[in-house]
């Protein structure tokens, strides 16, 4: 995304918030809420470097305390925001580096996040281990996009139960566990990649367009070595 949700905030706090509104209303809201989270799967500029690392998808989902720390993430972000702003805040008007005075903050801002999610891919050997567990926008996306119209469907009279969808997921979704139930994927953890689709040896999953609402997410475990 190309306008992080620290940026929104610090926008907002400093009443220019607009376009920051409008952006963040498209891509983390109304967006997901219709076409789940496929700026994750094909928009996100981390997610595209992310997956150039030679380290392979991970090897399942990590539970436990790790399911918190989207949550601490986010925090991050509220409070990098409104330091930001407290730093760069001057009376009589909008910090100048909100107006493209400089364009530090910005590269500041990409550094940040490059080194946190390659630092993170690396010890977990898991391309997509910030998307997982450090994403501060994940918070909001893991719920908008439970009522998405898109998403993935599973015929359950085509399945096999061979395991491979669920062996290439990115975000470790159990898709066999919705596949035997002839459920969507309402998972708000799906990003729409559609490898599971591309995988499947009998062509059992598509991307379809319905009404319903996700709820709790079943994983692939993570595997010990």
């Amino acid at each position: 995304m190309s306008l992080d949700i620290e940026a929104f905030f610090m926008l907002v706090l400093a009443g220019t918030a607009g376009a920051a509104v409008g952006h963040t209303m498209v891509t983390v809201i109304v967006g997901p809420v219709l076409f789940g989270r496929v700026l994750c799967g094909w928009g996100c500029w981390r997610g595209m470097i992310l997956e150039l690392l030679p380290i392979g998808r991970g090897r399942g989902r990590l539970g436990g305390k790790w399911r918190l720390l989207p949550f601490a993430g986010l925090a991050v972000s509220i409070g990098a925001a409104v330091s930001l702003l407290a730093i760069g805040h001057h009376p009589g008007g909008v910090p100048p580096n909100l107006h493209g005075e400089s364009i530090l903050p910005i590269i500041v801002g990409f550094a940040v996040y490059y080194v946190a999610s390659i630092g993170l891919a690396f010890p977990l050997k898991d391309q997509r281990a910030f998307c997982k567990y450090l994403c501060p926008s994940s918070v909001i996306l893991r719920r908008t996009s439970r009522l998405s119209l898109a998403k993935m469907a599973v015929n359950a009279d085509l399945c096999n139960g061979c395991g491979a969808r669920s062996r290439v997921c990115p975000m470790d979704i159990d898709v066999v566990e919705y596949a035997t139930r002839g459920r969507r994927i309402t998972s708000g953890e799906c990003i729409l990649c559609q490898r599971c689709a591309h995988t499947c040896p009998t062509d059992a999953l598509r991307l379809s367009l319905g009404l319903d609402v996700g709820g709790a997410t079943t994983f692939v475990s993570a595997r010990s070595e």
